[in-house]
This record gives structure tokens, C-alpha cells and sequence, in this order.
């Protein structure tokens, strides 16, 4: 059955208003960059990086990005067809980023400065003490009687929240995933996440089916100072692991 002329017409604009940019009909052509800076402090070295990310422009073939340095001139750091960049930097500087969309002939299709972000040396202090079920161990190796046994430590000073992970322990390094919590108090239990709703970009929670009996894991916590008690909000990461993983073994 053929469709009124008015009919399709009105179908053809539908489609058509769904594809950005087709035929010259209006695409996005709003960057709305978003930073992260995060400092880092592992094994008694500290590190620093801003992750800056940005909406898709249509008919962009590529993005530059340019960094200032404590109101220095724009001086260009990548040119890249991605919509993020990770820029490793020196705490203690305020920085400001601007990004420039380009179209595969050269054009400028949009441009935009982020505000200041200034990186901060690392304040957090390290995790305390590793538990598991509630005993401490002098080696950093446990024993597991549970699939999903109770981890807790101490309070690192300043922490405004924690990520828990544990690891399939292959050759001495760091394997599969199969447990990840953010919490905001110092204790998890595998296979449970303390906090659904507690959400922040790189770090996923994972609730997992358990540990494996035959098996050993890694048992790792980084503490977490953000610059937002609401971490999707935050623009300021601070955070510090313990020094070594605690080894949790499931006979």
C-alpha cells in the first residue's frame, strides 16, 4: 500500500532529522569538554595527569588540543581523531586546555577553552591496615574459609572514598577482574557492592560470583580524595594504593 505523498514527506523528515549533518540539515557542533585531573601517589611515587573528553562534532575528521600553563600562550600538545586525551603533567600548576574541531578539508567546525584546573601535590595518605573477616596479617597473605569473605583497612587520611579490587593472581601479576567496589567506608564483602549508586568514570564495580576455591588472589585498595563528595561531579582526584597487594588464598 503506497503512503500518502504528505505522509512521506513527513517520514523523510524524521529520518532525516536523526542524521546529524545529512544534507545539510544541523549536526552537534557543541564540544563540552570535561576534565579530570588526578593525582597519584604508588609505591612512594607520585604522578599526575588530566584526562580531558569531549562531545563528537559532526563532520569533525579531527580534534587538537592546546594547553596552557599558568596563563601561558596556547601551545599545542596532540592532534587526534579520538575524543579524549590523557595529558600527563607536573602538580602544582593551574592548566587550561583549548579544543579545535577541524572537518577532513581543514575548516574549523568549532573551538572552546575549558576552565582552569590546578593539579595538586598528593594530600591522601595510604590505606591502613589490611583485614580480612576481621584478622590481620603480618605477611600480607590470608586464608579464606568463604568465596566471599570480608575485607576492610584502615582510614587513609583525607579520604573521601575507597576502590577495592580483587584479581586472579597469574605468575605473580595482576589477572582477571572478579570483584570491584567504590565505597565510602573501609570495608566490602565480595560478591556484594556496598554502594550501587556510587559511580565514577575508570573505576567500574564489579560484584562478581566469588572466589574460586584452588585458587589465589590479589586484594588491592586505592584511597580516594576528590574535590566533590558527589564524585561524578568531581574535577580533582586525588588518590593513593597500598604499597602491596595483600594475597588472599582459597584452598
Amino acid at each position: 500500500m503506497r503512503l500518502p505523498r504528505l505522509m512521506l514527506a513527513a517520514a523523510t523528515a524524521l529520518v532525516l532529522t536523526g542524521c546529524p549533518g545529512f544534507m545539510g540539515l544541523a549536526g552537534n557542533t557543541a564540544l563540552n569538554p570535561k576534565l579530570l585531573a588526578v593525582t597519584s601517589k604508588e609505591q612512594g611515587m607520585t604522578t599526575a595527569s588530566i584526562t580531558l573528553t569531549w562531545d563528537g562534532v559532526t563532520n569533525a575528521a579531527t580534534y587538537q588540543v592546546s594547553r596552557k600553563v599558568d596563563g601561558s600562550a596556547p601551545r599545542l600538545i596532540v592532534s587526534t581523531d579520538k575524543t579524549t586525551h590523557t595529558d600527563r603533567v607536573e602538580p602544582g600548576h593551574e592548566l587550561t586546555y583549548v579544543v579545535t574541531a577541524f572537518s577532513a578539508s581543514g575548516e574549523e567546525k568549532a573551538s572552546v577553552e575549558t576552565p582552569p584546573v590546578k593539579v595538586s601535590a598528593s594530600q591522601v595518605g595510604q590505606p591502613g591496615t589490611l583485614r580480612l573477616d576481621g584478622a590481620a596479617s603480618e605477611s600480607g597473605t590470608f586464608t579464606t574459609k568463604t568465596g566471599k569473605p570480608a575485607l576492610s583497612w584502615g582510614e587513609g587520611a583525607g579520604a573521601t572514598a575507597y576502590y577495592v579490587t580483587v584479581n586472579e593472581n597469574q605468575n605473580g601479576k595482576n589477572g582477571k577482574l572478579v570483584y570491584a567496589a567504590l565505597t565510602k567506608t573501609t570495608a566490602a564483602t565480595v560478591g556484594s557492592l556496598p554502594d550501587e549508586n556510587l559511580k565514577f568514570p575508570g573505576y567500574p564495580q564489579l560484584k562478581g560470583e566469588g572466589l574460586v576455591k584452588g585458587k589465589i588472589y590479589f586484594y588491592t585498595v586505592t584511597a580516594i580524595r576528590a574535590d566533590n563528595a558527589d564524585l561524578e561531579k568531581a574535577t580533582v582526584f586525588d588518590i593513593a594504593s597500598i604499597d602491596a597487594p595483600a594475597t588472599i588464598s582459597f584452598p
